[in-house]
């Protein structure tokens, strides 16, 4: 499962640039498989740095995760291009590696939702009130 999907980065890049960055056909549209492969390329370098703190491919990917794998989904794209000037996207990619950088080295934390254990709320036991072995009535210890 893909972490953003094509949407997403439609939703970031005019429809115009989009096509400048995937038409490798010429048919003057935009080409859905370079668009799945960058961000295949963008998922990758996530789970990659982050596998050393969090069970990476998340099942569930927190909003970070998605943000992070759009802009660097962008990047990649214009990074087919060099010739084409990537403007503020050189900027994100830049605040987004450092971003994981620092989510690797345990600095920045993606929280409880990306812990791997969706049901961590869900903790049951067998114990009741009757298995005490203090139950405070005898505070009275001979010492």
């Amino acid at each position: 499962m893909a972490y953003c999907e094509e949407a997403d980065i439609q939703k970031q890049l005019d429809p115009v640039t989009l096509v400048q960055l995937t038409d490798d056909d010429a048919d003057g549209s935009s080409d859905e498989g370079v668009i799945a492969a960058a961000i295949a390329e963008a998922d990758a370098t996530i789970d990659a740095m982050l596998s050393g703190q969090y069970v990476t491919p998340f099942t569930t990917p927190p909003e970070l995760v998605k943000r992070l794998s759009v802009t660097l989904s962008v990047g990649n794209l214009y990074a087919r291009r060099p010739h084409t000037d990537a403007g503020v996207w050189g900027d994100r990619v830049s605040r987004a590696e450092r971003l994981l950088e620092k989510i690797a080295t345990g600095k920045l934390s993606l929280g409880d939702a990306a812990s791997g254990d969706e049901n961590q709320d869900d903790v049951e036991t067998n114990k009741t009130t009757e298995d005490l072995i203090f139950s405070g009535e005898n505070t009275d210890f001979d010492y």
